[in-house]
């Protein structure tokens, strides 16, 4: 299914029917001939998105990419690869610390933090959502410094009644964001989200509680 999800994205970019490569060394090939048959001048940036479900076991994907990096994309100097995961674990341990073809080839990385305070005012002030210091806070408060969450916010409600159309209604727009987060990250997630719901029906004395888990 990835190998005909990179054909469809292969064909959309240059205009072009080709077939499903049945395996990624021959879907890197075909990638590198057509960089290569390019008149285009200047840089050509190839970016791979979730690069941890494309790699999947028995696809050879690693293999394949590594070897298309390293005698072709990397001693091109137009070519600007950018890969993408949200497994931090898997983008750590498979390239930023790859002991083989990957090593030590990763010329800059970008972690994404969530938005400080006054990030989030100038978002306000950039939508013109009209909120006072003590209303910015107060969202802050519940949605932290995440864009997404402040994206979905109404200028002509007030907090009590975003909140309510936001977490609480039929039709909410997160209702389902708390399972979402811990499926994309965990194969097996269940368990998780039961160790989080049973944390947060706990009353805890955060004076008194050392908490481990392992």
């Amino acid at each position: 299914m990835q190998l005909e999800n990179f054909k469809i994205a292969f064909q959309n970019c240059f205009n072009m029917t080709v077939p499903t490569p049945k395996n990624w060394t021959i879907a890197f090939d075909m990638l590198r001939n057509e960089i290569h048959r390019s008149r285009k001048r200047g840089r050509k940036v190839i970016f791979i998105d979730e690069m941890p479900w494309l790699a999947t076991t028995g696809s050879n994907f690693i293999q394949a990419f590594k070897y298309w990096w390293n005698t072709c994309a990397s001693s091109n100097p137009d070519i600007l690869l950018i890969i993408y995961g949200s497994s931090t674990s898997w983008m750590l341990n498979k390239i930023i610390k790859n002991r083989g073809g990957l090593h030590n080839r990763v010329t800059r990385q970008i972690q994404l933090q969530p938005f400080s305070l006054r990030e989030c005012e100038e978002l306000v002030n950039k939508q013109k959502l009209m909120l006072d210091c003590n209303q910015i806070l107060n969202y802050y408060m519940i949605f932290g410094g995440v864009p997404y969450y402040w994206k979905q916010l109404d200028k002509s409600k007030g907090l009590p009644q975003n909140i309510d159309n936001m977490f609480f209604n039929n039709t909410v727009t997160l209702q389902d964001e708390f399972s979402e987060i811990y499926n994309s990250l965990y194969k097996h997630a269940e368990k998780y989200i039961l160790l989080v719901i049973a944390l947060g029906k706990k009353e805890w004395d955060l004076q008194e509680t050392r908490l481990c888990i392992f």
